[in-house]
């Protein structure tokens, strides 16, 4: 939440440990984000909302998630 959005992909090796890895992140948000959401698009490109309450901040941006595997 302090650290601005961040865009997961969660892996799991062949030990079965669990491992995250940041494929994108947004840090626009000058206090804590408190919710984001994630609408289709076309192709590989996401569009992202992401809201944080202090600085009273509605954010629109994208991602593309390109050669990621999600």
């Amino acid at each position: 939440m302090h650290a601005g959005t961040r865009i997961l992909q969660l892996h799991r090796d062949e030990n079965e440990d669990w491992s995250f890895e940041v494929l994108g992140r947004f840090e626009e948000h000058q206090s804590m984000n408190y919710g984001s959401d994630v609408q289709p698009g076309k192709g590989t490109m996401k569009s992202i909302v992401s809201t944080s309450f202090y600085d009273k901040l509605l954010c629109l941006w994208h991602f593309d998630i390109g050669g990621a595997t999600l």
